[in-house]
């Protein structure tokens, strides 16, 4: 039974929902859902006619349905139970949406080479790769992996890694070694099997070709316009380099105080605990801990402990604990913690709150000017 049709939101069609599915998520009876939406049209003076379809019974009898968008479903289900409602618009709608979103994403990627990434001298090649080539859903190839990492008792988060969209949203991704992925395509078809070999086998000579590659090629010096050439070649690419290195080097002449002090800074600057890292974002310190816990740089200890940062995150400095002991009043000794934050976690979080316009253009550059910083530390974090 077919029960979305067309669930998807781009520039040319927007999502709908079935008058079928409809019942179905409410427990209303079909015929009742039909009525509904022809005084609701009435209503509003729509054409119902320019939302009927057809479907066809189990018995092949072609019988009447509408197909809905978004708004006129939101005005039908406003007149049902809050069950009903919540059974449409949460459980079934916000599903639809985060589908779209999922296809938009890959839709922005499709097409396009996924190379594989170089790590310790391996390849590692990406699940979007494999649901390109495969012709799936990046979810569900994403799913097939953490099956394989469950049943193979192996830590899924060893492989995850993340890309960005063209609308700059952070969506999950996976870097398999080649023997971990062929364990993954063995549960696909023959031919979704031979796409994918098939493009690993490509990326591989191809990455086998850049590094066999030679620097240069020495040019035939029996042919005199090409030796004349080559030497015209060598003569402006040396003038240039040395253009370029004493440019380079009064460059870094005028920069080197700022970049003194710019590393004393960073290595004398005191850390700042939470409430003060808000405060130089714009951001209130409730809602600054639940938005870095929502990014997943924090998680929330049991009972009323203050959150403490993940260990990743520690681990690039972006944060530090800092403990302290006490004694209680009975004798016995005590300890409490503070979550801080350092001068270059302050800039990395600037960075990726700007990104996703969590702060204005006007709070980052003034982070950025008060840091005194002539240089990005994104790819230091």
């Amino acid at each position: 039974m077919r029960k979305i049709v067309n669930s998807q939101s781009n520039d040319n069609s927007e999502m709908t929902i079935t008058s079928r599915r409809i019942a179905e998520l409410t427990g209303k009876r079909h015929s009742n859902v039909l009525r509904d939406i022809r005084k609701m049209m009435n209503d509003l003076g729509e054409d119902e006619a320019k939302f009927r379809s057809q479907y066809k019974d189990s018995k092949g009898r072609a019988l009447t349905e509408y197909i809905l968008p978004k708004n006129l479903t939101y005005t039908l289900v406003a007149g049902y139970t809050a069950k009903m409602r919540k059974a449409v618009i949460e459980d079934r709608w916000e599903d639809i949406e985060a589908q779209a979103e999922e296809r938009d994403a890959e839709q922005s990627s499709r097409g396009v080479s996924i190379e594989p990434v170089i790590q310790d001298g391996e390849l590692l090649f990406s699940s979007r790769m494999v649901a390109e080539k495969a012709g799936k859903r990046h979810s569900d190839v994403c799913r097939d992996i953490r099956n394989m990492c469950e049943k193979l008792n192996l830590g899924e988060r060893k492989f995850a890694s993340s890309y960005f969209t063209a609308q700059n949203k952070e969506v999950l991704e996976y870097l398999l070694p080649e023997r971990y992925l062929m364990n993954v395509l063995l549960g696909y078809s023959v031919e979704l099997r031979d796409r994918v070999i098939t493009e690993v086998y490509r990326l591989k000579e191809e990455n086998a070709r850049l590094k066999a590659k030679p620097a240069f090629e020495l040019p035939d010096f029996t042919n005199p316009v090409e030796a004349a050439r080559a030497w015209a070649d060598a003569v402006e690419q040396k003038n240039t380099a040395e253009k370029v290195a004493s440019a380079t080097t009064k460059a870094l002449e005028a920069a080197q105080p700022a970049i003194v002090a710019s590393e004393t800074f960073l290595n004398t600057a005191k850390d700042m605990n939470l409430n003060v890292a808000a405060k130089a974002l714009g951001w209130g310190p409730h809602k600054f801990n639940d938005k870095l816990r929502e990014l997943g740089f924090l998680f929330k200890k049991q009972g009323s402990k203050p959150p403490m940062p993940k260990a990743p995150y520690v681990d690039k400095g972006i944060f530090t604990v800092r403990w302290m002991t006490f004694t209680k009043p009975g004798g016995e000794e005590g300890s409490s913690y503070t979550t801080m934050v350092t001068p270059k976690g302050l800039l990395y979080l600037a960075d990726r709150f700007y990104a996703k316009g969590l702060i204005t253009t006007e709070t980052h550059k003034e982070v950025k000017a008060q840091m005194s910083l002539p240089f990005d530390y994104r790819s230091a974090a």
